[in-house]
């Protein structure tokens, strides 16, 4: 007898809805509402049509979305909306899209406006809209044409000029290729690949293929630009039509560096829309900054409308009260429809080596600003610190506490004396004086029998144990000289203090030692690698530093022990 799977089919299904609805209910609920809102491009030309895609990460009703805050600036040419719904991670997450196709009514900042949906609200958004450069005023639009621009055809020498490359089309492109125009005694630098879009000219509807490139003359005086071409096929009135079209060459007249440029500027030749300088400092904790401690500048030169190759240095030298241990500069590009924008950064180490007020110079980039035609410059204003001296670690002193001699405290402060008898007091001391003086006759009696032993024999053992205390001290340099750079500048800092009284470099008077300690700042502050063999030779130089400790320590036993046999000769007599 078979028994029928429809009401247990029936009930899985009903609760594997019922988790579905409770996990998409208890995901919305989790998570903030948003809505998004962006264009294939924020720059456009007018009569270009752009592309808006508006984005709500939840379920939305069909009719809810009104278009019509848009007629104002725009013309709506169309929308589709879609849903989504996906499972990540195990949460249930939902989106509704919007894709509208829209044609500026107008040149200029045109906002497209909030959308609120079920009490959501989107962002104001800012679109810009250039004029449209009449290639074809008076004449017939084909239905197909290529052609190339530049936003300025008398740029100076190494000033960026914007080149765009356009193929328009109508019906329906099959196949093609474009032969790229030659950019002689210029860089390049690409700005956009190949991008496609919508646009409208003499009231028809062109598709648009765009190339946008950055370039860079190299010499002045008359520079062409050959025509690139295109070979393809368009599918247009029902005919598949071969196509060979080119665009027209175009002529630079490049302007020489102005000698004005030449007679003030400092640095090199800088053609930029804008430069700025920012900087950023980092220090010790607290307010205080002592000699060695590390202070870190970082400046930041962010530049419009040139390469980073092209942009100066920023250099700080070494003075008599401070170190400078500079980073390799750090540089990119940003690259957008407009140009590129450069980014330069620098950062180095300051060391002071002098206390009293420390003061770095200001720093000043000239720069020749295409936008004015003139000379401007850029100034890093000047930086002081106060810095103090070295703090001397006090060492530990020896605890010189008399042994408690049995006072005990009243409660009014006052000391009581213990209870023993003045009389048993002095018994004990008669006794104890006796006992010394035995004591002592007998140790005299002995040295007189026994002249020949001297106090060679001590001075031998004292000069053992300073040999070992000095091997101890040398394994410890060889273990402390193992470390990694960064831990052995400090370590070697603290051994100096601890066996030396040595509170800064500086108070060396050891010019070798000094050298490889330099080259273990250099090293550590990436100015220059630390030599082979530099590490073996710091070592044998701190060995050294300890030796010579050592023979000032036994000349002066040396003297001691002379005089005493002396006074032992002295003695005998």
């Amino acid at each position: 007898m078979t028994h029928s799977t429809f009401p247990y089919n029936f009930v899985k299904a009903f609760a594997f809805l019922c988790v579905f609805s409770l996990g998409f209910a208890f995901s919305s609920q989790g998570m903030a509402n948003a809505i998004s809102v962006e264009t294939d491009r924020q720059t456009v030309e007018y009569g270009d049509i752009v592309t808006l895609k508006i984005t709500a990460d939840f379920q939305v009703n069909a009719k809810a979305l009104d278009l019509d805050v848009l007629e104002s600036d725009f013309e709506v040419l169309g929308s589709q909306r879609s849903n989504n719904i996906q499972m990540i991670n195990g949460d249930f997450q939902s989106s509704t899209n919007w894709v509208v196709q829209l044609l500026p009514k107008r040149e200029g900042k045109l906002i497209i406006p909030e959308f609120e949906l079920e009490g959501t609200k989107s962002l104001p958004y800012t679109l810009t809209v250039t004029p449209y450069i009449i290639q074809h005023e008076g004449t017939a639009l084909k239905p197909f044409f290529l052609e190339s621009t530049v936003d300025q055809t008398t740029p100076y020498i190494q000033e960026q000029v914007v080149y765009t490359l356009r193929f328009f089309h109508q019906g329906r492109y099959v196949d093609g290729m474009i032969r790229p125009p030659k950019f002689d005694k210029m860089l390049l630098e690409p700005l956009k690949e190949q991008s496609v879009y919508q646009k409208k000219i003499q009231g028809k509807n062109y598709t648009v293929y765009e190339w946008i490139y950055a370039l860079y003359p190299q010499s002045s005086g008359e520079i062409k630009i050959d025509p690139p071409i295109f070979n393809g096929r368009i599918q247009y009135a029902g005919q598949l039509r071969p196509i060979k079209e080119f665009a027209k060459g175009i002529t630079l007249d490049v302007i020489p560096e102005p000698a004005l440029f030449k007679e003030q500027a400092t640095n090199t030749w800088l053609p930029a829309k804008s430069l700025t300088l920012a900087e950023t400092w980092t220090q010790p904790a607290g307010d205080l900054i002592r000699i060695g401690d590390t202070l870190t500048q970082t400046v930041t030169m962010t530049v419009q409308s040139i390469k980073a190759s092209q942009l100066p240095n920023l250099t700080l030298l070494p003075q008599t009260d401070y170190k400078v241990y500079p980073e390799k500069p750090q540089s990119k590009e940003e690259a957008s429809a407009s140009g590129i924008t450069s980014i330069k950064q620098f950062k180095r180490s300051i060391i002071p080596t002098k206390a009293g007020t420390l003061r770095l110079p200001e720093r000043t980039v000239y720069w020749w600003n295409t936008q004015s035609n003139q000379l401007d410059k850029t100034t890093l204003p000047a930086k002081t610190f106060e810095i103090q001296t070295v703090v001397v670690e006090q060492q530990n002193l020896v605890d010189c506490t008399l042994p408690s001699q049995g006072l005990t405290a009243t409660p009014d402060g006052k000391f009581n004396q213990p209870t023993r008898s003045v009389s048993s007091v002095w018994q004990w001391l008669s006794a104890l004086l006796a006992v010394l003086w035995i004591t002592t006759s007998i140790v005299l009696i002995r040295q007189k029998r026994q002249p020949k032993i001297t106090q060679t024999s001590a001075v031998t053992q004292e000069a053992q144990d300073n040999q070992i205390k000095t091997q101890q001290a040398w394994s410890n340099i060889d273990v402390m000289c193992q470390l990694p750079a960064d831990q052995l500048y400090p370590a070697l800092k603290q051994w100096l203090k601890t066996e030396h009284q040595i509170q800064h470099f500086s108070e060396l008077h050891n010019p070798s030692l000094q050298s490889l300690i330099q080259q273990l700042e250099a090293s550590l502050y990436n100015e220059s690698p630390l030599k082979h063999g530099a590490i073996e030779q710091l070592a044998e130089a701190l060995k050294s530093l300890n030796e010579a400790k050592g023979k000032n320590s036994a000349g002066l036993l040396k003297s001691k022990t002379s005089a005493d046999s002396k006074l032992a000769d002295l003695y005998e007599r």
